[in-house]
């Protein structure tokens, strides 16, 4: 893959979608309800944001779905390119919170890319807000790895459900699932529905259990009594051999 063309010049989306519109960071900015250490994030670490594509009913000829929980009636394609990698998690927190639609968030950090999607679901209160679940990313990968390639093609635009605009999002949330499930096995495969919903619980559970040693390995730096660093020490270990057997899991 080129990494002087932009990744999304490969998903194949209608020119009738495409939009190639910039986010100024002077718009951002005037949003009155961000806070000043989010305001000194959009104008020191974010280079560039643009909106690529917006698929909607009357771009893509895609039905839209709207329940009591959820609201698909259009989904955002974006590309933000990074002045600082280190970043990226908190940019992305701050434009999927205070962008309502669902959005494929394309981060792009000289010749490596990384990808960010999120559930959201209506605020039962307000319903113009939304709740955010599972916001979630692959890791860093350069634009000439091959599972970078694999992965471009399965999110492509006719490879992705039109039965709604639900299932297409849905579709491209199992891919980047796949993606994340290949970290571990080393080869990227489009999985089933079944079998990447069993990935998405285990790799969540890996998750949380990964926070939960970093959060001992930082108390055990702190201690100083000899006897609960060796409990702590012991925990770790437990812990991170149940990390090895769900990753085993994975493998099957």
């Amino acid at each position: 893959m080129n990494s002087q063309l932009s990744i999304m010049n490969y998903l194949n989306i209608p020119s009738r979608c495409l939009i190639n519109q910039k986010i100024t960071k002077k718009v951002l900015l005037e949003n009155t309800e961000l806070k000043a250490s989010s305001k000194k994030l959009i104008s020191n670490d974010i280079q560039e944001m643009l909106i690529v594509a917006s698929i909607t009913p009357e771009t893509a000829n895609i039905n839209t779905f709207i329940d009591a929980t959820y609201c698909f009636d259009e989904i955002l394609f974006l590309q933000v390119t990074l002045r600082k990698k280190d970043s990226y998690s908190k940019v992305a927190e701050l434009l999927q919170s205070i962008i309502p639609y669902s959005i494929l968030i394309i981060f792009q950090y000289q010749i490596e890319v990384c990808f960010n999607i999120a559930e959201k679901r209506i605020n039962q209160v307000d319903r113009e807000k939304r709740v955010i679940e599972n916001n979630t990313f692959t890791e860093w990968l350069k634009v000439d790895d091959e599972k970078l390639n694999k992965f471009i093609d399965s999110i492509a635009f006719p490879n992705l459900s039109h039965n709604n605009l639900k299932t297409f999002y849905d579709d491209v949330v199992s891919r980047l699932y796949n993606l994340n499930t290949s970290k571990i096995t080393g080869t990227f495969e489009v999985k089933s529905k079944d079998d990447t919903k069993e990935d998405i619980v285990i790799l969540r559970k890996i998750k949380e259990i990964n926070a939960e040693i970093l959060k001992l390995k930082n108390n055990y730096k702190k201690e100083i009594n000899f006897n609960a660093k060796v409990k702590l020490n012991v925990k770790i270990k437990k812990l991170e051999k149940i990390i090895m057997e769900l990753k085993k899991m994975l493998l099957i």
